[in-house]
């Protein structure tokens, strides 16, 4: 059987991650916990943990090989997948703990992956000027 994909083995792909990051709890000021009716009870907003998402996420491009390609078939038809790994050089220049350095699948008809940097960096500007208004 011989299934088309749209990438090769080797191949050099641009993914969009969204950066997402903890900040300080504005209820217990990182506390974990507040004063209610006179008693001490865990922070309502953080839960404790003294933090919280923040809603402010940025997306950014990353730089993945293509490792392994797998091809399932079903009765809906094909379903791509890709088995990626960030570049080394790309881990270095935008460091972030919320964004996957080890392998990863991605699906074929996913929109967070471009074959070039500039249709890439093109989509991450778009979504990040509609998160600023």
């Amino acid at each position: 059987m011989n299934i088309k994909t749209k990438y090769d083995i080797n191949q050099k792909l641009y993914i969009l991650n969204e950066l997402s990051y903890r900040k300080t709890c504005p209820m217990c000021k990182g506390a974990t916990n507040i004063v209610l009716e006179n008693e001490l009870i865990d922070c309502p907003l953080c839960h404790g943990s003294g933090w919280v998402w923040s809603k402010d996420n940025k997306w950014l491009v990353n730089v993945y090989y293509i490792h392994e390609i797998c091809a399932d078939v079903d009765d809906s038809g094909e379903l791509i997948t890709y088995e990626v790994f960030r570049d080394r050089e790309d881990q270095i220049e935008n460091p972030s703990s919320k964004i996957p350095n080890g392998f990863n699948n991605i699906h074929e008809d996913c929109d967070d992956v471009f074959s070039t940097r500039e249709k890439a960096e093109k989509e991450c500007n778009k979504r990040n000027a509609i998160r600023e208004k």
